[in-house]
């Protein structure tokens, strides 16, 4: 949405911070959706165990939400978004490399999403304690940075909804794994302004 003539345009620094953001939560939200299907389809688990790697990949959230809220406000909180970005990377190509070598058990499978899940805990509290330093405070009380924000999500959460419908064989879950990965490196990336 191009901004009108009386709103003034956003800075690079925050395009870069929307569209990082955009990246990061759209691998994830594929990731979530992801997890589940790899168990059954390549480890042949059932609902109970299924249900358990669902607990596992939620339970960040719960655990090290307020940590993670602590830790932007002490160290870079563009380093930390980096190093969050990385570990998820880092977690997904682990479980490509497990697959690929025929060693993916479902505890190694819930401990790799745990890690992804504890990056994506901290990047999705990072980002917006970021904005403020990127933003000019007359500008940050403007309808055009939350409107472009929510526009992000609602567009990664459309995207994965329409990515859980389909169907995903043995090889092709190899496959989106590691495109998530390296989505996840491609956020670390642009997410280091």
């Amino acid at each position: 949405m191009p901004a009108s003539d009386d709103t003034p345009a956003l800075p690079p620094t925050f395009n870069r911070l929307a569209w990082s953001n955009l990246a990061a939560q759209s691998a994830e939200q594929i990731a979530l959706a992801a997890a589940p299907i790899v168990a059954v389809l390549v480890l042949g688990v059932g609902e109970g165990q299924t249900g358990l790697l669902q607990t596992a990949l939620t339970l960040p959230f719960i655990l090290f939400a307020i940590p993670a809220g602590l830790l932007a406000d002490r160290i870079s909180r563009r380093w930390l978004m980096a190093g969050a970005e990385a570990l998820r990377a880092a977690a997904l190509l682990a479980i490509l490399l497990l697959i690929w070598l025929g060693q993916l058990t479902l505890p190694l499978l819930a401990l790799s999403g745990f890690i992804a899940v504890c990056g994506t805990v901290t990047y999705s509290v990072a980002a917006p304690a970021l904005v403020p330093s990127l933003v000019s405070p007359q500008l940050l009380a403007c309808r055009q940075c939350a409107d472009r924000a929510r526009a992000h999500d609602r567009v990664c959460q459309r995207a994965c909804a329409r990515r859980r419908t389909g169907r995903m064989g043995r090889r092709g879950a190899g496959i989106r794994i590691c495109r998530r990965a390296l989505r996840h490196c491609g956020g670390a990336a642009v997410g280091n302004f």
